[in-house]
């Protein structure tokens, strides 16, 4: 019975790696970036307005929950405040998140809000979680606005358990 366990964790650790490097190949990490650096979102505008900032979040949310991650980022694009190499990082970070998510947590079951604070008015932090079957990663965003215009300062990811709860 230990050596039939044993088969079965081989068997599904093969499997799990197998669907990785599928996604591996499927998506090289230098294409990804690529493609987001060069591309021209749909929208642009200005955000003037706190509902406007929090709506687009929500709709990349939303995208995320459908597994486009890569289009995601493109719609944040104009309004995150960070050079090529923070968003390369950030496009890194993802990447990488994706790949252990697809091998260690199961299939994508879409994202949820959980968590919305702000400082003033001129600091807000929204808080979703990207659901799997078996854990889940948030998404924390930072948004500032200095004069009339808001803009995300900052996006992290965090799959972490302990990490998740503590605010890091």
């Amino acid at each position: 019975m230990k050596h039939l366990g044993m088969a079965f964790a081989i068997l599904m650790l093969t499997a799990t790696m197998a669907h990785a490097q599928s996604v591996l190949e499927r998506e090289d990490l230098e294409d990804i970036l690529e493609e987001i650096l060069e591309a021209v979102p749909a929208h642009d505008e200005p955000l003037h307005a706190k509902e406007e900032a929090r709506e687009m979040v929500k709709e990349a949310m939303a995208l995320v929950g459908q597994g486009q991650w890569v289009e995601a980022l493109v719609s944040l694009k104009p309004y995150l405040d960070a050079d090529a190499e923070e968003y390369s990082d950030l496009v890194d970070g993802r990447y990488y998140a994706e790949l252990m998510s697809v091998w260690r947590y199961g299939p994508l079951m879409g994202t949820e809000h959980s968590q919305f604070s702000e400082m003033g008015d001129s600091l807000m932090m929204e808080d979703y979680i990207e659901k799997y079957e078996k854990h889940m990663i948030r998404w924390r965003f930072y948004l500032y606005k200095a004069d009339q215009e808001w803009m995300i300062t900052k996006i992290e990811f965090e799959h972490r358990r302990e990490k998740i709860f503590s605010g890091s």
